[in-house]
């Protein structure tokens, strides 16, 4: 009984921490579930190697256009050297202008896309809830998003901490691919996509730990909330 007390203490507590060690624990001790993982992932390696390829080719080429040198605007001022329109130079100087504009510009897209982020992850982590209903309760489409909706009430931040990993992991894999020089060299473009194509299924595993454990802490909200009221009822 103390076992089962603590076991369900712990299945109450269960953060994205004990989510993760939980989906690889497993995972890793399936070896039938990692067979089939590995060949019903082959159509997908496929697909992604084709659409890094040109990822990667759009990658490069926007940052040639990005990193082309640009003309400085200094020797449009040298009439001013003889003259004492420092300040006044100063303050009107296009480049000095357009350095401000940038800095503005940057941290304003920052926080939208700071923003527009954190609303992509909870969508992705209800979206995904949504498509484990789908495979384990045999509810589906409109359904299975209201399902998912409310089971993750309460708990956004888990999910969105849960999904902003796997996020920071596929463009982790492809920054990193970038930066050695993936397009030039296939085999970086193999790796890249075998290791993304290999944690995949472990983001599925979460998800559907996750469900459980939000459907869990809902049914075990709701059956508190009956029995006080029963118990209220009583007195």
């Amino acid at each position: 009984m103390e076992r089962e007390s603590n076991k369900s203490k712990q299945k109450q507590k269960l953060e994205v921490s004990d989510i993760l060690s939980e989906s690889v624990m497993m995972y890793f001790k399936n070896l039938n579930f990692i067979i089939f993982t590995f060949l019903t992932s082959i159509p997908l390696f496929c697909v992604m190697v084709y659409f890094e390829i040109y990822l990667q080719e759009i990658l490069v080429k926007t940052s040639n256009i990005v990193n082309l040198p640009h003309e400085s605007h200094d020797d449009d001022f040298t009439i001013f050297a003889d003259y004492d329109f420092i300040d006044y130079r100063n303050s009107y100087r296009p480049d000095l202008i357009i350095d401000k504009f940038n800095k503005d510009y940057r941290n304003m897209c920052s926080v939208a896309f700071a923003k527009v982020l954190r609303m992509y992850l909870e969508w992705s982590a209800m979206w995904n809830m949504s498509l484990v209903i789908s495979v384990l309760e045999g509810i589906y489409g409109v359904d299975a998003f209201s399902s998912s909706t409310y089971f993750s009430r309460g708990c956004h931040r888990r999910g969105l901490f849960l999904m902003l990993i796997f996020f920071a992991w596929g463009h982790l894999l492809r920054l990193s691919c970038y930066h050695v020089g993936g397009y030039e060299q296939g085999n970086a473009i193999f790796v890249q996509v075998g290791l993304f194509c290999m944690v995949n299924p472990l983001k599925w595993v979460a998800c559907m730990i996750y469900f459980h454990d939000c459907k869990e802490r809902k049914l075990k909200k709701k059956t508190d909330e009956e029995s006080g009221i029963d118990v209220k009822n009583g007195l």
